[in-house]
């Protein structure tokens, strides 16, 4: 649910340290839970819920602005695991936002 219109997020999660195993599988299966609600936030707080954002800058941005943040997230809630120490542990992630934009022509 990546926007409407068929949008999707996509990511690879390569483990590194002595728990890298655990925190890439933390982030694969957290990470889109927390940037939809980034996003959602931005779009309650512009007052654009349910709407489609059309300005493939715009969109960039607002994007950009919720990956950022949903990172940062991410990083605060798995240093606040006390399981584990992931200190020496992490994860690289490389992902993809698809988003369908509908442009009009006259």
């Amino acid at each position: 649910d990546y926007a409407t219109g068929g949008g999707a997020f996509c990511g690879v999660f390569d483990g590194h340290g002595h728990h890298g195993h655990h925190v890439s599988k933390r982030v694969r299966d957290w990470l889109p839970a927390v940037l939809l609600r980034q996003w959602r936030q931005w779009a309650a707080h512009e007052g654009a819920e349910g709407k489609m954002v059309t300005d493939s800058s715009t969109a960039f941005d607002v994007w950009k602005e919720s990956l950022f943040k949903a990172f940062m997230m991410m990083d605060k809630e798995l240093r606040l695991q006390q399981a584990m120490d992931f200190s020496c542990s992490g994860t690289t992630a490389v992902t993809i936002i698809k988003q369908v934009l509908f442009l009009s022509f006259s």
